[in-house]
């Protein structure tokens, strides 16, 4: 049996008197995978930077294990929690150096072969190395950021639509390679409407709606079960609606 990795409870983010989210609660176990699909403005990048203190929570707990998230220090919750924001944060200087910046500050060192397994993972030549990150696209830089946060070794992976600017097939690795990865141990909770990614990996589910979860579910097969036919009308609805230009 799965041990239990992250724990949300009652959760609720204000910002200026406003509510963005509220009562949000769920368990995530390890080596399991969370998908998060609402409509645009129901919160679903602030529960991902909530739950990594990206933002302070106004009420409510999240505890990583046994340990409240609040009693960690920031670095080390980050560490062990890891975010990638949909679009990437990346500094102005070559490819390497921002893969080696990931472990830096832990005053860790990346091996050679190491770099060269993480541009495999995200499909990056190994000729962009020397590349200053300006000159990506912005595909290419999200990949790049994915595989700084891969290069962590989190214990969760924080993602915010990481296939939104990719291609069917780059797509397609992507969501192969975060499966391998929940295979050997990483647990992830994914901000996306894209339908392969909830095909691969969207065992799992919550669904957001004006700061709330409306809906949730768990599925061997959820494209073919009745009881998420609803939920799958809507991902199409918002996929099609939300669908951005393909940047590899």
């Amino acid at each position: 049996m799965m041990d239990l990795l992250l724990r949300v409870e009652n959760l609720r983010v204000d910002f200026n008197d406003h509510m963005v989210i509220s009562d949000i609660s769920f368990d995530l176990n390890d080596m399991t995978c969370l998908m998060v699909a609402g409509p645009s403005g129901s919160g679903k990048s602030t529960l991902l930077k909530a739950i990594n203190r990206l933002v302070e929570p106004t009420d409510g707990s999240v505890y990583l294990r046994d340990d409240d998230v609040r009693q960690l220090s920031v670095p080390a919750l980050r560490a062990r929690i890891v975010y990638v924001p949909q679009s990437a944060a990346l500094g102005p200087v070559p490819v390497r150096e921002n893969l080696q910046l990931g472990l830096a500050f832990r005053g860790i060192s990346i091996t050679e072969d190491t770099i060269q397994s993480l541009l495999a993972e995200v499909r990056l030549p190994p000729a962009y190395l020397p590349r200053n990150t300006r000159t990506l696209s912005g595909g290419e830089q999200y990949r790049l950021s994915l595989a700084m946060a891969l290069s962590m070794e989190p214990e969760i992976l924080l993602l915010d639509e990481p296939t939104a600017h990719l291609d069917p097939e780059l797509t397609g690795h992507i969501a192969e390679m975060i499966s391998e990865r929940i295979q050997r141990g990483l647990s992830a909770i994914i901000v996306s409407h894209d339908m392969m990614l909830f095909r691969r990996l969207g065992r799992k589910f919550i669904f957001l709606d004006g700061g709330q979860i409306v809906k949730r579910g768990e599925s061997q097969d959820m494209e073919e079960d009745a009881d998420h036919e609803a939920l799958w009308r809507e991902l199409r609805a918002l996929s099609s609606y939300s669908q951005p230009q393909s940047d590899t």
